[in-house]
């Protein structure tokens, strides 16, 4: 009786277990969704961001004091500016790059020379995919069964238990590299803008003393 119970309770626990994994695994990909649609927004921001750079410096610099120390600041402020949009910039593109889900390299990029696009062979491994030899409903079964051999890097996904809690870890571990990658840029950004206010403030200040 005792061993009906713990068999029965270990399944309760097990289906239990199955269950939360396949709702974490929903709750990450939204959350790579949203992390994604924060990029985008971030990206769209830094447009308007830049251009009123430009365009505050190319008005505000000709009017400024003749004082070197005001024109100095002004000049500081605005590479400053710069230099915390090209580094959110690139946090945000990276966070952006599409990584990869499954296999031995989950949560690598699929670019191995994201420097140098032209010299990437092969980058979303579409060789994986190659259907030409495929002519059987059998061939068809056995290669998703290989596919789903090497979702894993050293389980056996045998179950759907398996690919659940697989799935699982592997959205984790994509949306910690978003995650980082995009607060990276958030806290860039805000420099960004910071910056952006003093050389507002400057450029008033200095062309309220230059009239």
């Amino acid at each position: 009786m005792s061993e009906d119970t713990d068999g029965t309770t270990g399944a309760r626990e097990e289906s239990t277990t199955l269950a939360i994994a396949r709702s974490e695994g929903e709750e990450t990909a939204q959350s790579i969704a949203n992390l994604d649609n924060i990029g985008d927004t971030a990206i769209v921001g830094i447009t308007f961001l830049l251009a009123a750079l430009g365009t505050w410096v190319t008005f505000a610099y000709p009017r400024l004091s003749s004082t070197p120390a005001i024109r100095g600041a002004f000049i500081i402020l605005a590479l400053a500016s710069v230099a915390a949009t090209l580094a959110s910039m690139y946090y945000l593109v990276d966070s952006l790059a599409p990584r990869r889900f499954y296999g031995d390299d989950v949560g690598d990029l699929f670019l191995d020379h994201k420097w140098f696009p032209w010299r990437n062979d092969d980058p979303t491994d579409l060789g994986r995919f190659n259907r030409t030899e495929i002519d059987s409903p059998a061939d068809l079964r056995t290669a998703v069964e290989e596919w789903i051999d090497d979702y894993d890097e050293d389980t056996t996904v045998d179950s759907e238990e398996a690919f659940q809690y697989s799935r699982m870890l592997n959205y984790k571990l994509v949306a910690r590299h978003k995650a980082r990658n995009t607060a990276y840029g958030m806290a860039f950004l805000r420099l960004a803008v910071v910056c952006l206010g003093l050389v507002i403030a400057v450029g008033i200040v200095g062309g309220a003393l230059g009239c």
